[in-house]
């Protein structure tokens, strides 16, 4: 979204519950947003529906934006930025997306909040991580070694920024043939040899899927929001 085509808007923080206000704040990190400045009004009022997500109403010199979660309202003042109004349902209730920081692709934290910015003006609530090894794991010195991994302290980060957006952070753990590259710490995890070819309905009593359960034991129990809240 250019500067041109974004309308300036301020709010009143007394007028507004602290979830929008936080929501609000974190927007204007990056987007024309400011508490008490100049510009077009913000309201906010809260409403109850199934399949509304927003209503966005443009008056001389306020936007009044009716919202059914943080989410539908950071969706509302997406559009107020752009300078539309109208109404804006949906018939899920989750709106999301998989952002790939696996092979090399690893975000910063700073340009992963930037990502997180735009979704919610888009109206997403939800962001799933698709991660290999990309994430440290405790007593797995190795696992996520010299490829960017996150440290939890930055998962929690990333997830508490998240939820002030009205937005769901996701972790996936991938296992099996999508972790080759933990191969190749065998000595760090329990892989077994059936590591790559573990089948549908396979059992733990079963010799060679043995240690690709284990390792999978391993990785929910120490990895990626284990210990989310």
């Amino acid at each position: 979204m250019s500067s041109e085509m974004q309308s300036k808007l301020s709010w009143k923080s007394q007028d507004n519950p602290p979830e929008i206000n936080a929501m609000l704040t974190t927007l204007s990190a990056e987007y024309p947003l400011c508490d008490g400045g100049k510009g077009l009004k913000l309201k906010f009022r809260k409403i109850e529906s199934s399949d509304v997500v927003c209503n966005v109403i443009r008056s001389r010199g306020e936007v009044l934006i009716e919202y059914t979660s943080v989410a539908a309202a950071a969706r509302g003042v997406g559009a107020a930025l752009s300078k539309q109004e109208g109404n804006y349902s949906t018939s899920f209730t989750s709106l999301g997306i998989m952002l790939d920081v696996s092979r090399n692709m690893v975000m910063r934290v700073e340009h992963f909040k930037k990502w997180l910015r735009i979704l919610a003006l888009s109206g997403y609530n939800q962001v799933l991580i698709y991660a290999e090894d990309t994430y440290e794991m405790e007593d797995q010195p190795w696992f996520g070694a010299y490829r960017g991994a996150y440290t939890m302290e930055e998962l929690q980060e990333l997830d508490d920024y998240a939820v002030t957006l009205g937005i769901e952070l996701v972790g996936c753990i991938q296992t099996l043939a999508h972790m080759e590259l933990i191969a190749l710490e065998r000595k760090a995890l329990p892989l077994g040899e059936g590591v790559y070819d573990l089948t549908v309905g396979a059992h733990i009593r079963n010799v060679k899927a043995y240690g690709a359960f284990k390792t999978v034991e391993v990785i929910v129990q120490t990895g990626i929001f284990s210990n989310k809240q």
